[in-house]
Parts: C-alpha cells; structure tokens; sequence
C-alpha cells in the first residue's frame, strides 16, 4: 500500500514536472535590449575617423541600387555606445578608393546609399546631377567591427554651394 502511494505521488510529481518545462517562458522587456559586440578597443578610443580627400566610390549605377535595396542592420556610433544608432545600415559594403591607392569596404546609412546612388546614376535632365563628385568624406572607423560613413560632402555644379549629408 505504501509502495501504491509512492508510486501516485512520483507519477504526480513528474507530470507536473514535465508541464512546467513545456510552458513558455514569458521574456520581459529589460532582458531584450541591443547587445554592442565586445572589442578590447572599447576601454582605448572614444572615436576613430579616416577623413578622406576625393573618394571615388567603385561599382556602378546597378550594383549601389542593389546594395541600397538589400538588407539593413544596427550601427553603433562610437566604442562606448550601449544602444543602436537609430538610422540603419546597408548590410553589405561599398568599396571606396582614392588615387594615391587607399581603398576600404565602408557600410553606408540608407541615406548616404541612396545618396551615392543619386551620384551614379545616369544623367537625364538638362540641369544635370547636383551631385558632381565626392569633396571629402569621414568614416567612423571600429577596430574588429567595421567602417561606417559618418557622412559625405558632395561638389555641386555651384562653385559656391556644397551638399552635406549626415
């Protein structure tokens, strides 16, 4: 008789055992929140930029339209950063280059992407492109995680105007 009771209570105990595990557990906000990679450069810079002279960007109307449509992802402004920028990232990277030979792979906002992609594209209109060429541009430089247009200014057709873009 004994053994008959051990034997409910056991039974008892291990299915309200087995619905425990199989219920869902409920996540609460402050457990989801962005997680920066760690990089040990994040105890020794606050920023690193690259300013750059007369950047030409590589590839072609087609290829810049179809990075610009691809997928996007977190940036994070600085080493310190504990949250996203709130404006995404192009996922894949635009190849830049210089004349004297500098050339880095840079993921670009989906401003300075649609931007860039304004710059090759084919010329239509009399007026021509606002954007000539590519002035200077910063690049947010983030040992082991990657290079980030910080922004971009653009000749124009007006000797006097300059287009930013942040």
């Amino acid at each position: 008789m004994i053994m008959k009771y051990f034997f409910m209570i056991l039974l008892v105990s291990s299915c309200a055992v087995k619905m425990k595990k199989d219920q869902p557990k409920l996540v609460s906000v402050t457990e989801i929140k962005f997680q920066k990679p760690k990089n040990w450069a994040d105890g020794f810079y606050r920023d690193t930029i690259f300013k750059i002279k007369n950047p030409k960007v590589m590839g072609d109307y087609k290829l810049l339209d179809t990075i610009c449509k691809g997928p996007d992802m977190d940036y994070v402004s600085h080493y310190q950063a504990v949250e996203p920028y709130p404006i995404k990232y192009k996922k894949n990277p635009v190849v830049i280059q210089t004349e004297d030979g500098f050339s880095k792979k840079v993921y670009v906002s989906k401003g300075v992407c649609r931007e860039l992609t304004l710059l090759k594209a084919p010329k239509t209109s009399k007026e021509g492109n606002i954007r000539i060429n590519i002035k200077e541009m910063n690049i947010d430089y983030i040992y082991n995680f990657g290079s980030f247009v910080r922004d971009i200014t653009f000749r124009t057709a007006f000797k006097d105007v300059e287009f930013y873009v942040k």
